[in-house]
C-alpha cells in the first residue's frame, strides 16, 4: 500500500503561531486557496481512497478529492488532531507549552500524550493496510498525527521528534 499523507490547509491559529488541537478551526484564505492547490495537484494521481479527521479544516480537501477520483471521503475519529488540553490556544514559543512538549510520555495538562495518540494512530496504520493493500491512499489530517505516523516508518530521537513539521498542504509518501 502507498500512504499519501497531508496536513490540512492554514488557519487562522496556525497563521498566529497557536497550539491547535481540538477547536474546529475552519482554513482562512490562503488555507483555502491552499486546499485548492493540492487538489489540483493530486487529480491525476491515481488514489483509491481518502480517509480524513473529522476536523473542518483536514474534511476540506480530502472531500475535494475524494470528489475528483469519484470517491467517498471516510472520516475517521482516531485522524483527530492530539488533546493539547490547556494548552490549546497558547502559543507556541510560549515557554510553559515547551517544557510541556517535552514530555514525551507524560499527558499535557487535561489533554493527551503522545503515547495516547499512537495507540490510536497505529492501530490505524494497520487496519488501512488490511483494508487497502495494494492501493494508493490519502490520509489527511493534523500535524501532531503526522509528527506521530512518520515515527512509524523511521526511527526518531526526541530532538528529531520534537522538530518534526510538515507545512501545510504538504504531502509525503511512505509504503506500508
Amino acid at each position: 500500500m502507498k500512504l499519501l499523507l497531508t496536513r490540512h490547509g492554514e488557519t487562522n491559529w496556525n497563521q498566529e503561531n497557536r497550539v491547535l488541537g481540538r477547536t474546529d478551526e475552519p482554513l482562512n484564505e490562503r488555507g483555502t486557496a491552499q486546499a485548492k492547490e493540492l487538489a489540483e495537484a493530486l487529480r491525476g494521481a491515481s488514489i483509491q481512497a481518502v480517509y480524513t479527521s473529522p476536523l473542518k479544516r483536514a474534511g476540506v480537501i480530502g472531500e475535494m478529492v475524494a470528489e475528483d477520483h469519484g470517491l467517498t471521503c471516510q472520516v475517521d475519529d482516531r485522524l483527530i488532531e492530539m488533546d493539547f488540553g490547556r494548552m490549546e490556544g497558547s502559543r507556541r514559543d510560549d515557554e510553559g507549552y515547551l517544557l510541556e512538549k517535552r514530555r514525551f510520555f507524560a499527558r499535557y495538562p487535561g489533554g493527551e500524550s503522545y503515547l495516547e495518540v499512537a495507540a490510536r494512530v497505529y492501530p490505524f496504520l494497520a487496519d488501512l493496510k488490511r483494508a487497502h493493500p495494494d492501493e494508493t491512499v490519502l490520509v489527511v489530517t493534523h500535524n501532531g498525527i503526522c509528527r506521530v505516523i512518520a515515527t512509524y516508518f523511521a526511527d526518531m530521537t526526541e530532538e528529531e521528534f520534537l522538530s518534526f513539521s510538515m507545512k501545510n498542504c504538504e504531502v509525503r509518501a511512505f509504503d506500508l
